[in-house]
C-alpha cells in the first residue's frame, strides 16, 4: 500500500481549512444537496465530500457509508487532492498503490474509486467531492465533465457557507475533540445538549437584539411502531434521510439538531410568525417526498411539526416555552 504523498503547501493548506470551521460540524443541507445529486447521476453506492485534515479525513456529506472519518494514510481522498485533476481508479485491485489497503480488502470494499478535488477560497486543496463503488468502472468524458461541474457546484456552496454568530461562536470555542462530544454520532447533528444550550444562545441574542426568533419541533408519527417492525437500522436511516430533508429546507444559518430521541429541533433567528409559516409549509411539502422502503415495501411517512415565534422586545427569553409551545403546535 502507498500511503499519499504530503502537498508541497501543507502548512498553510491545513491552517487554511481551520480558519474555515468545517470539521466536526453538522451536516449541511447547500452540500448534501450535491452528494445527493451526485448520487442518482452516477448511481454509486457512495458519495462523500471528505475534508482531508493532518492525519485522517473527515466526512463533511456522507451517502451510502456508515463511518464519518478514516485514517489519512489509507484514504484515496489524499492521493486525489495533490493535484487539480479528477483522481480516476478504475479498478483498485489492479492498482499496486491500492491493491491491498484496508478500505479496499475490507469494508467498504472500494473497487472504483473518482475524486474531484475542492479549492476553498484562499485556493487551497481542502479534500474532494468523490464517488466510490464496489465494482470497476470507466467513466466517459461527459461523466468526467458532469463530476466537474458538481464540484464546482460543491466548492461555490463551501464559500457560501455562513454559521449563524451563535454557532460560530461555539465552534471557534471548542477543538475538534470537543466539537465531536457535540455531534449526534448518528446523524451528524448537533446532540440534544448543544442543540437546547444553542437556544438559547439565541434566544438572548435576539432579545439584546430585539429580533424574533422562531422555534420549529419535527417529528415522524408513529417513529417507535416503525423501529419495533423494521429495526434500528431502518428506523437511522429515515431519521437521517429526514434530516438532510429539513437541512435542505433551512437556511445554512439556523440551527438543526436533535432533541430527545425521536425529535428534530430547529431555531431560525430573525424569523416571526408569518415567515414561520412559510418555512414550515416548504418543510411540508419536502418531508411528504421522502421514501421509505424497508423491506422491498413502501411505507407511508407522516412528518408532524410545530412551530412556536417570540418576539422578544417586550418578553424575557424563556427558550423552554417556546419548544414547549412548539411542540403543543404539532401536527
Amino acid at each position: 500500500m502507498q500511503p499519499p504523498l504530503l502537498p508541497a503547501d501543507e502548512t498553510k493548506r491545513l491552517e487554511s481549512l481551520r480558519r474555515m470551521q468545517l470539521l466536526y460540524t453538522p451536516d449541511e443541507g447547500a452540500l448534501d444537496s450535491v452528494t445527493r445529486t451526485a448520487k442518482l447521476i452516477f448511481q454509486t453506492p457512495i458519495v462523500l465530500i471528505s475534508l482531508v485534515d493532518h492525519n485522517r479525513q473527515w466526512f463533511k456529506s456522507c451517502l451510502g457509508l456508515p463511518l464519518r472519518e478514516t485514517p489519512r494514510d489509507i484514504s484515496l481522498c489524499g492521493h486525489a487532492i495533490l493535484g487539480d485533476e479528477i483522481f480516476v481508479i478504475e479498478d483498485t485491485t489492479q492498482d499496486e498503490r491500492f491493491a491491498d489497503n484496508p478500505l479496499v480488502l475490507g469494508e467498504p470494499g472500494i473497487r472504483f474509486y473518482a475524486g474531484r478535488p475542492l479549492k476553498n477560497r484562499e485556493g487551497f486543496n481542502i479534500g474532494t467531492l468523490c464517488l466510490i463503488d464496489r465494482i470497476p468502472r470507466l467513466l466517459a468524458p461527459s461523466e468526467l465533465q458532469a463530476l466537474d461541474d458538481l464540484g464546482k457546484w460543491a466548492e461555490l456552496a463551501l464559500m457560501a457557507r455562513e454559521l449563524s454568530d451563535t454557532q460560530a461562536g461555539l465552534v471557534a470555542n471548542h477543538d475538534d475533540e470537543a466539537r465531536r462530544a457535540m455531534l449526534d454520532a448518528k446523524l451528524n447533528l448537533w446532540n440534544s445538549e448543544t442543540t437546547r444550550e444553542l437556544l438559547e444562545r439565541e434566544t438572548i441574542r435576539a432579545f439584546h437584539q430585539q429580533t424574533p426568533l422562531t422555534v420549529l419541533v419535527a417529528e415522524i408519527a408513529g417513529f417507535d411502531a416503525i423501529q419495533d417492525r423494521y429495526g434500528s437500522l431502518a428506523a437511522d436511516t429515515l431519521l437521517a434521510e429526514l434530516s438532510r430533508t429539513m437541512g435542505s429546507v433551512i437556511r445554512t444559518y439556523d440551527t438543526l439538531g436533535r432533541h430527545g430521541n425521536t425529535q428534530f429541533l430547529m431555531a431560525l433567528p430573525g424569523v416571526d410568525e408569518e415567515k414561520a409559516r412559510q418555512v414550515v409549509s416548504k418543510l411540508r411539502r419536502a418531508c411528504s417526498l421522502i421514501m421509505f422502503m424497508p423491506e422491498d415495501s413502501v411505507v407511508d411517512i407522516h412528518v408532524l411539526l410545530g412551530s412556536a415565534s417570540a418576539d422578544f422586545r417586550t418578553r424575557t427569553p424563556e427558550p423552554i416555552l417556546l419548544i414547549e409551545q412548539a411542540i403543543r403546535n404539532m401536527a
